[in-house]
């Protein structure tokens, strides 16, 4: 069986780095991390993922942007997307979920088996 292959965009070295290793020590996943959003986009074209966790809060393309680009290409219209965020207000939660993401999580509010829950609900849809 392949591991199931995530692609992480976060500018946060140390919440991607705690991320990559959970998921990919304890969950068994393939993590690759991108420090902003237009690394991301580069990534997206070289490699096939099976899931994106994007954080909405970043330099250069911000993660919302970011979701619009994927949704805009058809090849990747089907991969799930998490949100990730340090904020706690209903706004962005709200656009993520229009704009096409598939969940969205707070990350001070989520526990490491939580976070594995939800991926791994999304991959199985």
């Amino acid at each position: 069986m392949h591991k199931k292959k995530i692609l992480l965009v976060d500018d946060d070295p140390s919440i991607s780095g705690l991320y990559k290793e959970r998921l990919e020590v304890i969950d068994g996943f393939n993590v690759t991390i991108c420090p902003n959003g237009s690394e991301a986009i580069e990534m997206l074209d070289k490699q096939n993922f099976d899931l994106i966790l994007l954080d909405i809060m970043m330099p250069k393309i911000g993660g919302l942007d970011v979701l619009d680009v994927i949704k805009s290409k058809e090849k990747y219209q089907k991969i799930p997307i998490i949100m990730l965020t340090a904020l706690i207000d209903e706004e962005p939660y709200k656009k993520s979920l229009i704009k096409g993401a598939d969940d969205y999580i707070v990350k001070t509010k989520i526990t490491p088996k939580e976070l594995f829950e939800k991926i791994k609900k999304h991959l199985e849809k």
